[in-house]
């Protein structure tokens, strides 16, 4: 299974506050990996695109509030 590329499904909330006041948002998606990958990476693809999605000022400091992260294929 060495350099198998796999999908995984992901699901993030976020929370920042903007001068307009506290914002929460999420965003979720599939994104593929092999090795070397690690968790951390996809989390920082996920958090990349709920910034992108909600139009995030790049400086702005987030809570992650939930990260969710498995394989997309479902068991056999």
């Amino acid at each position: 299974m060495d350099g198998e590329v796999i999908e995984y499904f992901w699901i993030i909330t976020v929370e920042t506050t903007l001068p307009e006041g506290r914002v929460s948002t999420y965003s979720s998606g599939t994104v593929t990996a092999k090795p070397p990958a690690t968790r951390q990476d996809l989390f920082r693809v996920a958090l990349a695109k709920v910034r992108k999605d909600a139009e995030l000022p790049p400086n702005a400091d987030v809570e992650v509030k939930y990260f969710y992260l498995e394989p997309n294929a479902l068991p056999h």
